[in-house]
This record gives C-alpha cells, sequence and structure tokens, in this order.
C-alpha cells in the first residue's frame, strides 16, 4: 500500500476550516497512488457527464480509481453534502495559499479523480535539515581528545578510510591556527566528502530527462557556483522550483529537460523562478482530447 505526506501547512489552508471537504480531500489522499498520464485530462464535472473545460496537462499526478460516491462512503460522509463537497475541491477557490491550478485540489476525469498537487508534496523533502544536523553533530562526536592531548580524527574519502592522528599541546592555539586559514586553501578529504553527498542529493532531486546529464561537469559547475558564493540550499531549491515546473508541464522524462550541467552552469538555472502555477488550458474539441465522453 503506498505512503502519503500529509504537510502541516494543511491546518492555515482554506480547506481545513470545511470539514466535508476536509474529511473527502485527506481521503481522496490515501487512496491516491502516483501515475503518469502521456496525454491531458479533461475535468468532468462531478454530478454530470460534461466536461468543465479545464485541462490538466500530461505529467504525474495521484490517482484515485474510484467513482464520487465511493470516495464519499469511505469518508464516512453523507452522499449529498459529500458529492457537493468533491464539486467544490473541483472548483477554483481564490482563498487558497496556492494558486497553482487556480486553487483546484481534486478533479473528476475519465477513469476517477486526480489529486493535482499530489507529487508535489510526495517529493517535497522536509528532513533536510534534521538529517544534516544529525550528520553534523556526528563529526563533532568523532573528534576526541584524550588526557594526553592526542587528537584522533577519522578521515573518509569516497573509497578509504584511515584515522589520522595529530598530537599537540595547546588545543585552543591549535584552533586558533585552523581559523585563520585561508579561503583559497585546498579544501579536506572530509569537506570533499561532505560535498559529494550534497550533490548526490541534487542528482536524486533533479528532473529525470531522455539523454544524458553530463553529471561529471555538472559536479564541476556545482563547484564553481559554491566558489562564487551561491549556497547549496539555493541550488537545492532552484532546482525544486525546476522540476515542479517540469513537471506542470509534462516535460519529465522527455528531451526538453535541461542538462543538470547547462543548470549548473554559467546561465545559472537554479535562479530564475520557474513559475509552474498556470496550467495549460485546452479546448474541449482539441483533437488531442479525442473523443467527447458520452
Amino acid at each position: 500500500m503506498p505512503f502519503v505526506k500529509l504537510d502541516c501547512g494543511i491546518l492555515n489552508s482554506t480547506l481545513w476550516i470545511e470539514p466535508v471537504e476536509r474529511d473527502i480531500f485527506i481521503t481522496a489522499l490515501l487512496m491516491a497512488v502516483p501515475f503518469e498520464f502521456k496525454t491531458p485530462q479533461a475535468q468532468i464535472a462531478v454530478n454530470e457527464i460534461r466536461e468543465t473545460g479545464f485541462v490538466a496537462p500530461p505529467g504525474w499526478y495521484g490517482k484515485v480509481e474510484a467513482a464520487g460516491p465511493g470516495i464519499v462512503r469511505r469518508a464516512l460522509i453523507e452522499q449529498g453534502p459529500g458529492m457537493l463537497a468533491l464539486a467544490r475541491l473541483g472548483d477554483p477557490d481564490p482563498g487558497s495559499r496556492s494558486q497553482a491550478w487556480e486553487g483546484r485540489r481534486l478533479i473528476r476525469i475519465d477513469g476517477g479523480y486526480l489529486v493535482l498537487n499530489y507529487m508535489e508534496y510526495l517529493l517535497k523533502d522536509y528532513s533536510a535539515a534534521e538529517r544534516m544536523r544529525r550528520l553534523r553533530a556526528k563529526r563533532r562526536d568523532a573528534v576526541k581528545v584524550t588526557d594526553a592531548n592526542v587528537t584522533t580524527v577519522p578521515v573518509t574519502d569516497i573509497d578509504v578510510t584511515r584515522t589520522m592522528t595529530y598530537i599537540y599541546t595547546d588545543a585552543n592555539a591549535d584552533a586558533e591556527k585552523n581559523k585563520n586559514k585561508t579561503m583559497g586553501c585546498k579544501s579536506s578529504p572530509s569537506a570533499d566528502s561532505q560535498q559529494l553527498q550534497a550533490f548526490a542529493r541534487l542528482k536524486d532531486l533533479y528532473p529525470k530527462r531522455d539523454g544524458s546529464q553530463r553529471w561529471a561537469d555538472g559536479l564541476k559547475h556545482y563547484r564553481a557556483r559554491l566558489r562564487e558564493g551561491y549556497t547549496h540550499q539555493q541550488i537545492e531549491d532552484g532546482i525544486v522550483r525546476y522540476a515542479r515546473f517540469c513537471h506542470s508541464r509534462g516535460l519529465i522524462g522527455t528531451e526538453r529537460v535541461q542538462q543538470a550541467a547547462t543548470f549548473l552552469g554559467t546561465n545559472k538555472g537554479f535562479t530564475e523562478e520557474w513559475n509552474h502555477k498556470k496550467p495549460v488550458l485546452v479546448s474541449s474539441h482539441d483533437p488531442m482530447m479525442g473523443e467527447n465522453l458520452t
């Protein structure tokens, strides 16, 4: 059975103050599974066989393979209020915190319902800061000072783990000396290892494409951007924005996704806004849609 994260920000949303809509939406989240659509999906009115004119572009969504009454029953809501709540969840919500999809949350399509922002929250990493805090604490704990003023520092590189022992008589003086090192000095093996781990995380977040990403060049560009003063968090946030943009435009897995090396290169794609809020609207008579539902 799939696992879905529930964003705590829902407590501050317009959805939270509407108990019937809230229960219906959370139930749909629990019933949904990740699914990629290769073609646009036309929204169908909840209580009649009629396309509304809104179309979700190709891409990944949460798909609920159930009829409206089935979702309502699972939510333990009476059918009348439940079906009205389903309809409101598919309508634009000007008061929504997020205006992606114009505030729509759950729409009916041929074959069930779509949770529109399902992948955005599924891919969101809420624990990165805590993991980094634990990693830094672990590295601090690895440095031990004995009564004889002997410091043992484990140094881990990609394929090499060894222990270097430094003996000194004045720990404070040694710390001050390290503090005054110039910024241009060569990074230590442990710093390189940490940087590689951070870059591996970016590789996992970056949208997949049809073709090479040139990751070796991407790593060089990533290090160059850090030397220029950009932070890892700035680059990561930019990649997350770009991944959402590609998802909303149905670009994931195509050659239209920028190579990672280009994105991290001198054009600095991570500094762009990558606005993904406005969905693609397609006429109900568009030939891509095929025959209308009857």
